[in-house]
């Protein structure tokens, strides 16, 4: 049985080397020796040219592992709510969860409130809440 030649029906077969191509194209290469004493040899005549600037030599990298930083230490943790904090918690705003209220109301109710709270410069929410609060706080 004949091996079939799929390069001819499937042009991306064309990108896809075999082995022997592998090894002609190894073959073809110069090895890391070759390359290393052709380096040595263009060294010297670099240095001999006048006006040539010196190349640096190369550094090495250090196969030892390099110690690791020293840790930072942990910053004290505040002993209340308020301590370290950037500025004071607003007691509004300690509970952590808020709980979510579906409401109906009318539009005109909802227009009135959207140009209330447009005046002082608030949220809808925000303006709903300390309504709610003050009328709860005056029960």
């Amino acid at each position: 049985m004949s091996k079939k030649d799929f390069t001819a029906a499937n042009p991306a077969m064309a990108f896809i080397s075999t082995a022997g191509q592998e090894e002609e194209f190894n073959l073809t290469q110069p090895t890391p020796e070759e390359l290393a004493a052709k380096a040595a040899a263009q060294q010297p005549l670099a240095d001999l040219q006048p006006n040539a600037e010196p190349k640096p030599a190369a550094k090495r990298r250090s196969t030892a592992k390099a110690k690791p930083a020293p840790r930072a230490k942990p910053k004290p943790k505040p002993t209340s709510k308020t301590e370290g904090a950037p500025m004071k918690l607003h007691p509004e705003y300690i509970e952590t969860k808020s709980k979510r209220v579906q409401m109906l109301m009318q539009p005109s109710l909802h227009n009135s409130i959207k140009e209330l709270a447009e005046e002082q410069g608030v949220s809808i929410n925000e303006l709903m809440h300390e309504i709610l609060r003050q009328h709860v706080e005056q029960q």
